[in-house]
């Protein structure tokens, strides 16, 4: 599980998170339409409503379609999206400079994006949803 960005409204705050995902997982969102009359993810006792569902499947960073859907969506705070300046996403590692790392804010959804699915280890599925700060702390201790 990895932070991509914060969501403010006028009540709360909301924390996007992107996650591996399997198959089963996927399955149960697409017919939770049946037996709840909407999409909804459920997470140790936690239901994640439609609305709060940015997408989950496979992903395919070399299809256009993907690639543009990431950028619609947006899901980076610039002042907090630091990845290292040197990053190579197809390894999955970085080099250092003088034995320290650098790093660099991206304003780019697609690096941002990039970095943090190779944090969660390039999952073949993935959700995006938003969650309640507070509620967080349920998915994490259980």
């Amino acid at each position: 599980m990895t932070r991509l960005c914060l969501t403010e409204s006028i009540k709360n705050k909301k924390i996007v998170i992107m996650e591996a995902t399997t198959e089963e997982e996927e399955q149960r969102i697409d017919k939770s339409k049946d037996y709840y009359g909407s999409i909804r993810y459920n997470k140790n006792n936690l239901v994640i409503d439609s609305k709060d569902i940015y997408l989950y499947g496979e992903v395919n960073l070399n299809d256009e379609n993907d690639i543009n859907f990431i950028k619609r969506f947006y899901l980076i705070n610039p002042e907090t999206s630091f990845i290292y300046s040197n990053f190579d996403y197809d390894r999955g590692v970085y080099t250092t400079v003088n034995l320290k790392p650098r790093w660099c804010t991206t304003f780019d959804p697609i690096k941002w994006f990039k970095y943090n699915y190779c944090l969660i280890g390039k999952p073949n599925r993935i959700i995006i949803y938003r969650i309640d700060k507070n509620k967080l702390k349920n998915i994490i201790c259980q």
